[in-house]
């Protein structure tokens, strides 16, 4: 007889915090509760895929996440409540990125197809 027991969850308190455009005073946003699995820790690789930062991320911030150090059950636990800092961008900058798309044809040889420009905000990415 086989017996599968579900995995156990664990709470991680996270709050948000957005910054004044003083840059000094940070009033809360909200706070939450989110819930983990061992399971789910073994296939993340970073805090962010843990808590999603871009949820509540105002347009024209950048997020800063207090934790440090590896993500395991213990390290979590040990570090809840977990804080999200948004920051304004002060002259948000922007980016291109050129993506050339090539194909190999028979003998090794590639040739162009499509070359394409794409923009990001700095905001895009923090």
């Amino acid at each position: 007889m086989i017996i599968n027991y579900p995995p156990i969850s664990y709470n991680l308190q996270v709050q948000y915090f957005m910054g004044n455009n003083d840059g000094n005073n940070y009033e809360e946003l909200l706070a939450e509760t989110i819930s983990f699995t061992y399971p789910q820790l073994n296939s993340i690789q970073s805090i962010g895929q843990l808590v999603n930062v871009r949820t509540y991320k105002p347009e024209g911030y950048r997020s800063n996440i207090s934790f440090t150090g590896d993500i395991t059950v213990e390290n979590l636990l040990a570090s809840s409540p977990i804080y999200v800092f948004y920051d304004r961008i002060q002259n948000e900058q922007n980016k291109n990125i050129t993506v050339v798309y090539e194909k190999e044809n028979d003998n090794g040889e590639y040739f162009l197809i499509e070359t394409a420009v794409l923009n990001f905000r700095e905001s895009d990415f923090s």
